[in-house]
């Protein structure tokens, strides 16, 4: 009987130091673990967000003087000189916000981009907040950015150069929407 006492009292021993080691494994792993967690909370508290769409096109509007003489943006006297409608402007802001809604069409970003008088990669930079960007496949961009690097930024001037090379290229008809005709 007294083995018996001793080898149940030895496998008890045995138990509590296995479980004593194992809860030791558990808390290391969950102290890790924490600070794993911890140090991601740290790094997402301290992460700054990049500028939205809209907060961007802010800066450009304030970098090119679409500003009113009481200091605030003229956001009126932008989209109406890149003849965007006061509805697709209050959508793109909606959507800016939120992202809910319609994101801003090509049409749209391109006339943004024009009526801001950016340059290919400038756009690209802010069209890319839109998930967008200048396509050098299509020929209607390409016809967009030729404009750009010749310093032609009028709407007037692009709608007729759109509508030149929209019927005919070299001979030949390459069909496409002019940004100034459609509505948005």
């Amino acid at each position: 009987m007294a083995k018996d006492r001793q080898k149940l009292y030895y496998m008890e021993e045995t138990l509590n130091l296995l479980a004593k080691k194992n809860a030791e494994k558990i808390f290391k792993k969950n102290q890790e673990s924490d600070d794993k967690y911890q140090r991601i909370s740290q790094m997402i508290a301290d992460f700054e967000p990049e500028k939205s769409f809209f907060q961007v096109l802010e800066g450009w509007l304030f970098e090119k003087r679409f500003v009113k003489k009481s200091g605030k943006l003229d956001y009126a006297g932008f989209y109406e000189y890149a003849r965007i409608s006061k509805t697709t402007w209050s959508h793109l802001r909606i959507w800016s916000e939120d992202h809910t809604g319609n994101q801003p069409g090509k049409e749209t970003l391109l006339k943004i981009v024009i009526g801001l008088k950016l340059t290919p990669e400038e756009s690209n930079e802010l069209m890319a907040k839109a998930s967008n960007s200048l396509n050098y496949y299509d020929f209607r961009d390409r016809v967009i950015v030729a404009c750009m690097r010749n310093n032609i930024y009028a709407p007037e001037d692009i709608y007729e150069i759109l509508e030149y090379f929209s019927k005919t290229e070299n001979g030949k008809g390459r069909r496409f929407q002019n940004i100034y005709r459609c509505d948005s």
